[in-house]
């Protein structure tokens, strides 16, 4: 008992030290958007992309030696998108003028945790960058694997094939994953293999396994001739270096270190005359992991990668010997099942297709492409031509894949569904002990029995609905709007937020997780405000992800066919008693494209809502006079995220809220929301809401009757992350 007090003990004093030092390097939050001068080292690769269309940006990693001003100091690691024409390398020494902000994330039901994923990479501050000035230092040896790592980076961009396979074989070999397209990580969640996409505790595993074999060869070699007992230990070693090189060619990301750690805890175990395949190998490597990065703990793919390894030693510890063959697809099997729970309760669902596509997709990744993408990159200082011939080879693997994943997809869409599963934690947990049982050597009859324990999380429909709770909410998309108004059965969405229409979009991140988490699997009607991209950017996401009965919009947006234009005065209500009426649509000659915005009225069960777009005060005018008390709303959506261009004084007097929502990005460029708005909605004692800080909204009526008010970002926030 008190080795387990004085580790307790000992495990809080590490977190609180871990978290102190966490809290001191964060960028003071009267430093935000403020302009500052860094200078540094590239810590990483960089990645680029285009933004808005035409712009190039580079993402880079900045590990800071100095920032000015000095009351703005404390960032030790910064995350910087550089807008310009400069060739950023990694290693490189320069001078960066820009603006940072506090490492911030989107907070909406379903939606990832970004601010613990920055925690945990240590990234204490984000930022643009819009000049730079280079200097040479030198190249220090701790950023030489990402100079080898750029550098394979242009030789497999250099190879003939499509940008779209060339773009997963740079991820596989390197870790450097923006030629990932965002339609191919959907397709790659639809089938449950994301986890093959990226560098991870398998691919290193597999670069372990190669080491271990050349040095079985080399030991049983230099036994036979010189008897030497001192060479058992070569494969092991081997197979550290193997595993340690792979993971300087993923960068050393947290997968990799992870494995490593994994693979030292069996190396060890073994060159002691231990059985490494036993549970205190495992705490052993956990603890080391957690000893060298505290905040691990909050990381999924922790927790997902542990609880895979505790589900083989589990299954491997019940199960006679085999034949090779039968043994893989039994513990290929028993994965799947086991970790169906873990994904559904972190993740809130799953691919139903997700064993069969492993069965296929993980034996060609793991035998043929890493093998293949590692002997590329061994032989690329050596003999160019060798290395692309290698490097064809994947990549003519890899785009087979692609090809039979966009087959399936076609011929299957309606089985391949991603799918919210239900039931919560209870049904993950039930379903975490039929996995359990299911591992044992049970009787059929009582495996059948236990198999039920997984239906609660399984069956879309295994228990009655219950009654229909109305709800609207204002999601977190930052600097853009999208609202979800649903009563259980239906739904409609409101704008889909900002982005790059066939690139990122918020709609990826915030709006489809949501609607994945409420089990929202087909949308009834998608109203878009105009075709401003902070509004309409993720509209072709949401049609491609899931069914959209109707589509209206104020302005017809590029790239999306079909839907028809808002009409003033048109009404629909569901059999829920929620109720719909838009005020104002596409019928104007000549409006810009906020004026041209269609506004949506929302009765929520007796609340009322006001979504007005981006309108101008001269369109608020023409509304009052038009609609006079028919504006009347319980809340309002403050017109273009709180600019000044509207919600004017007669505005508000005519729809007379007693709340009004802001959704706004943090630390914007624009100013938003304006002071004088702010002032006017004071001067009323309206009930202010912003999405920037409290994270999504849930407008929700109780079984009582009352509207429920409900901030994603509740008054609590964890030590790793900053104060809003």
């Amino acid at each position: 008992m008190r080795a387990f007090f004085a580790g307790l003990l000992l495990g809080v004093s590490w977190a609180t030290a871990g978290g102190s030092h966490v809290q001191e390097r964060w960028l003071p939050s009267e430093c935000e958007r403020q302009p500052v001068v860094l200078r540094g080292y590239v810590a990483s690769v960089p990645e680029t992309a285009t933004a808005f269309g035409e712009q190039p940006v580079q993402r880079f990693l900045l590990d800071v030696s100095a920032l000015e001003p000095a009351r703005c100091a404390g960032p030790a690691r910064v995350r910087l998108s550089y807008y310009g024409n400069t060739d950023i390398a990694p290693g490189q020494y320069g001078e960066f003028a820009g603006r940072l902000r506090v490492p911030w994330g989107l907070a909406n039901p379903g939606g990832a945790d970004r601010e613990s994923w920055y925690a945990v990479n240590g990234i204490q501050a984000t930022g643009s960058v819009r000049r730079i000035a280079l200097e040479d230092r030198g190249l220090p040896w701790r950023y030489r694997h990402h100079v080898v790592r750029a550098g394979l980076q242009r030789s497999m961009e250099s190879l003939p094939g499509s940008a779209r396979g060339k773009g997963v074989l740079v991820a596989l070999t390197v870790g450097v994953r923006h030629g990932i397209t965002h339609h191919d990580w959907s397709l790659f969640r639809e089938l449950g293999v994301v986890h093959l996409a990226v560098i991870s505790g398998l691919h290193v595993s597999l670069a372990a396994g190669a080491g271990a074999v050349v040095g079985r060869v080399l030991a049983r070699g230099v036994s036979l001739a010189r008897a030497g007992a001192q060479w058992r230990q070569l494969p092991g070693i081997l197979a550290l270096a193997s595993a340690l090189m792979y993971a300087a060619l993923a960068g050393f990301s947290l997968p990799t270190v992870r494995a490593l750690a994994m693979l030292a805890g069996v190396i060890v175990a073994f060159a002691l005359g231990r059985d490494a395949l036993k549970v205190h190998t495992l705490l052993f490597a956990a603890l080391v992991l957690v000893l060298m990065q505290p905040l691990a703990l909050v990381s999924s793919s922790f927790w997902l990668s542990l609880g895979a390894v505790c589900a083989l030693l589990w299954f491997l510890a019940w199960q006679p010997r085999r034949q090779p063959l039968t043994a893989g697809l039994r513990v290929h099997g028993y994965l799947c099942l086991a970790m169906l729970p873990l994904t559904a309760w972190w993740f809130g669902g799953g691919s139903v297709i997700a064993p069969a596509a492993n069965a296929v997709a993980v034996p060609v990744v793991g035998l043929l492409v890493v093998p293949l993408t590692l002997l590329a990159s061994l032989a690329d200082p050596l003999s160019s031509a060798t290395a692309e011939y290698l490097w064809s080879a994947a990549l003519a693997l890899i785009e087979l894949l692609l090809s039979l994943a966009d087959t399936l997809l076609a011929e299957q869409e309606s089985i391949m569904r991603y799918r919210a599963l239900r039931g919560g934690t209870y049904a993950a947990l039930n379903a975490l002990v039929a996995a359990a049982l299911l591992g044992m050597p049970l009787p059929f009859s009582l495996k059948a029995a236990v198999a039920c324990l997984l239906l609660p999380l399984l069956l879309r429909e295994a228990a009655p609905l219950p009654e229909p709770r109305p709800e609207l909410v204002v999601l977190d998309v930052g600097q853009g709007t999208s609202v979800v108004v649903s009563d259980g059965r239906r739904a409609l969405v409101y704008d889909t937020g900002g982005g790059e229409p066939g690139g990122y979009t918020t709609a990826a991140v915030a709006l489809l997780p949501f609607l994945r988490h409420r089990g929202i699997d087909a949308v009834d009607t998608l109203v878009v405000s105009h075709a401003d991209r902070d509004h309409s950017a993720g509209t072709q996401a949401l049609i491609d992800a899931m069914p959209v009965g109707e589509l209206l919009y104020g302005q017809t947006i590029p790239g999306t066919a079909g839907g028809v234009p808002c009409r003033t005065g048109t009404a629909w209500a569901w059999p829920s008693g929620i109720r719909f009426r838009i005020l104002a649509g596409a019928d104007g000659v000549g409006r810009s494209a906020n004026d041209a915005s269609c506004v949506l009225q929302v009765d929520l069960a007796g609340f009322g809502f006001l979504l007005p777009g981006d309108i101008s005060a001269a369109r608020e005018r023409e509304l009052v006079l038009y609609w006079r008390e028919a504006l009347r709303a319980d809340w309002l959506l403050a017109a273009h995220h709180g600019s000044g261009s509207s919600t004017t004084a007669a505005w508000l007097r005519a729809v007379n809220p007693g709340g009004v929502v802001l959704n706004f990005g943090r630390a914007n460029p624009f100013g938003h929301p304006h002071p004088e708005v702010i002032a006017r909605l004071m001067a009323r004692g309206i009930d202010i809401r912003t999405t920037a800080r409290e994270g999504a909204l849930v407008f929700r009526v109780s079984n009582e009757g009352e509207l429920e008010v409900i901030p994603t970002r509740g008054g609590y926030a964890p030590f790793w992350k900053p104060p809003a």
